[in-house]
This record gives structure tokens, sequence and C-alpha cells, in this order.
């Protein structure tokens, strides 16, 4: 799997899209949702949204991605946050595995550990399914 990440359009871009890229020669299912650490393990991985998991799991054969939203603030002024760089994705799916994932911008993220949530792995990024 090749893991990536990109920042959703418009500010205050509290959120990012994780895409997920079946590299191998097999399918592979995605199960549950990317365990993400934004900071230090102690802060624990970042929640799931109830609301975003599919109804089937989720088999990509190869070549294919699947996608999730992932909100890391909620953009406002006087909200606590903290920069990250790069961040770890655990997949829980066949056979596992971490990736240490780059920030899409240079500067960094702005997170925060009180409004962080994650969907769960889709084919698509559905739009209004995962808006959280």
């Amino acid at each position: 799997m090749q893991i990536t990440a990109e920042r959703q359009d418009g500010p205050p871009y509290t959120h990012l899209t994780l895409s997920a890229k079946n590299t191998s020669g097999a399918g592979c299912e995605m199960k549950e949702y990317p365990h993400i650490h934004f900071l230090d393990n102690a802060r624990g991985i970042v929640p799931p949204v109830a609301k975003s998991k599919p109804q089937a799991p989720v088999i990509l054969e190869p070549g294919q991605s699947a996608y999730v939203a992932v909100r890391m603030s909620e953009g406002g002024r006087k909200e606590s946050t903290e920069t990250v760089k790069e961040f770890t994705v655990t997949l829980k799916a066949n056979g596992g595995g971490m990736a240490v994932v780059k920030s899409p911008a240079p500067e960094g993220l702005s997170v925060n550990p009180q409004k962080w949530a994650t969907g769960y792995w889709t084919t698509e990024l559905r739009n209004g399914a995962d808006d959280f």
C-alpha cells in the first residue's frame, strides 16, 4: 500500500484526505479505519466517526485506491493546536502495516487532539457522508 495525504480545498484547511493505493498484485480488504497517530502514542489514535462506516467491506484490487476524510481541527483562532510535519498511519488490512506520512504542507499541519476525527476507508470520498 502506498499512503498519501492531501489538504482539502478551502480555508481554514481543517481537513485532509488520506489515499491508500494497492500497489501489490493481489486484492486487499481495507478493514476498519486508519489508525492515525498525529502526535506521540500517549495521545492515542484519532477516533473514527461511526456514520462514515461503509455497509460492505472495502476490497481493493491491484491499482485501486481507498480514501478517508480526516478532521485535524475546527480552524478556530482560539483553538489550541500543535504542528506536525509527519504522522503515522497503521492499516488494518491484509497483513496490516504502518506508514510514515509527510505533511502535504511544508509548514506542517495544525492538529487539535480535542477535535480530530477520521472516517472509515471507502472506494470514493463521498460528498456529505464524510462531513464531520
